[in-house]
């Protein structure tokens, strides 16, 4: 089964507790999707966008950070993994 966005946008809101912050992963949140969408049309350019989503991690402390940034790769890999493997 395809992890749902609400789950992952729910995890990444627990990760922080700044409301400014929880603003910020709320948009990695979206990133996320597209990333997964590029993820099966265009490697390179999926590769690009997670250069991008972890600089804009660069307004987090570095645990939170990190914590971001592995919720995400996750998250994107689970999607991945449920598309591939029949899960839609």
């Amino acid at each position: 089964m395809i992890p749902s966005t609400q789950e992952l946008l729910d995890q990444l809101d627990a990760s922080v507790s700044d409301p400014v912050k929880k603003a910020i992963v709320a948009s990695l949140a979206l990133q996320s999707v597209r990333i997964a969408e590029l993820a099966l049309m265009d490697e390179e350019a999926a590769k690009e966008e997670m250069l991008h989503l972890r600089a804009a991690t660069a307004n987090l402390a570095a645990a939170e950070a990190v914590t971001v940034q592995n919720l995400i790769t996750d998250w994107v890999s689970k999607v991945l993994r449920a598309i591939i493997l029949g899960g839609v």
